[in-house]
C-alpha cells in the first residue's frame, strides 16, 4: 500500500483507494454522530 522512496513514502493506488473510501465512511459515522443527542 505504499512505496519507500529515499525518506518519503509514496501510497500505492490501492492506499489511495483505500484512504478515499475510509474518508468517505468516516464522514458519514461523522454526520451520524453528529445527530445523536448527547443528553441522558
Amino acid at each position: 500500500m505504499f512505496h519507500r522512496r529515499n525518506w518519503r513514502v509514496e501510497t500505492t493506488s490501492e492506499g489511495r483507494r483505500l484512504h478515499e473510501s475510509l474518508g468517505r465512511v468516516f464522514d458519514v459515522i461523522e454526520a451520524a454522530c453528529g445527530e445523536v443527542p448527547l443528553e441522558p
